[in-house]
């Protein structure tokens, strides 16, 4: 799933309690916003007849538009929040209308872009103002955001695909976008407002030393982070049934096992942190993560390669939540 704003000072205002559904909500809408296309693109590469190349500007576009989201985000995060839920909210009904066509495309690249954008400033914000509580909870506050938008993205592919079948997909896409706007509602926020830090800001910090080194090291790991989590959702189902572990059907909905797995994860971390520290677990996370992944080279019986699926879910899970209370803590 894309980072907050890794080179933000963050005013420690108390956090807001009053909506908790409302972002836990968000958080849903935003892990079936950000993951549905994986599910989707084995139908629209034939749909728009799209070369492997092609498919990949797709899941480049959701991905690049959700990490300018997040170093895009405004001084006062209720700007920010309104105009990621109408900016979300505009691609997806943009998209919806590209995707009624069989030549939307390169529209349909520039709007899924916007998209990612606006998931990118909801996210972001969201996760600003709740990391905001005292550092005793903030790894498990943090960590049940993180599990909610693994449960969109479990949804994700029966929301595309397979639950709704019956009904179109453009006007499946336009629902998803109107629900979007159901953040901008929100109204008493407190004013919890961000420095940014604009790129001439960033270049003279740096210049002068006064952005040090474990702030740059953040931002590239949360951008590593966010593209290898985009490159699995967005080439798994496809991956699957070109490897022969899956058919068409079945490809669609299995990235929802490595969800269910990295969701399973993300709701354990709360109790092993007490156990190992957030440091000692991070780096177990990362080690026992890339070992199961590589797997997924290796194993292609449709049993093996469902029980390494779910195996690298549980062990990416705690990754996102560990990573970034460890850095806002610095």
């Amino acid at each position: 799933m894309p980072s907050p704003a890794h080179n933000q000072s963050v005013a420690r205002d108390p956090p807001d309690q009053t909506h908790p559904v409302i972002w836990n909500l968000t958080f849903v809408l935003t892990g079936i916003g950000s993951t549905f296309l994986g599910s989707f693109l084995p139908r629209l590469t034939i749909h728009w007849h799209l070369q492997d190349r092609q498919a990949g500007m797709l899941v480049a576009a959701l991905f690049l538009g959700s990490f300018t989201g997040t170093m895009l985000l405004a001084k006062n995060l209720r700007r920010s929040l309104h105009t990621g839920a109408w900016s979300a909210f505009l691609g997806f009904l943009l998209f919806a209308a590209c995707v009624s066509t069989p030549h939307g495309f390169v529209a349909g690249a520039f709007v899924l872009f916007l998209a990612g954008l606006g998931m990118g400033q909801l996210m972001s914000s969201i996760n600003l103002i709740v990391g905001q509580s005292k550092t005793s909870s903030r790894s498990g506050a943090l960590s049940n955001l993180a599990a909610f938008w693994c449960l969109g993205a479990i949804l994700s592919p029966l929301f595309t695909s397979v639950l709704f079948a019956a009904i179109p997909l453009p006007p499946r896409i336009s629902f998803l976008a109107a629900v979007f706007l159901l953040s901008a509602s929100v109204k008493h926020i407190p004013p919890t407002r961000v420095t940014p830090l604009t790129p001439t800001a960033f270049k003279s910090a740096i210049l002068n030393a006064r952005v040090p080194r474990i702030a740059i090291l953040f931002a590239f790991f949360f951008f590593l982070y966010g593209g290898v989590e985009a490159s699995i959702t967005g080439w798994l189902p496809s991956y699957s049934i070109r490897a022969g572990a899956t058919g068409l059907l079945t490809g669609q909905w299995i990235v929802s096992l490595l969800w269910i797995g990295l969701a399973g994860g993300r709701l354990a971390t709360a109790a092993l942190v007490a156990r190992l520290g957030e440091r000692r677990l991070l780096q177990v996370a990362l080690l026992f993560s890339a070992i199961a992944f590589s797997s997924l080279l290796f194993f292609r019986s449709p049993g093996s390669f469902i029980a390494s699926l779910i195996i690298t879910g549980a062990f990416l899970g705690p990754i996102f939540p560990l990573a970034l209370s460890v850095m806002i803590g610095h």
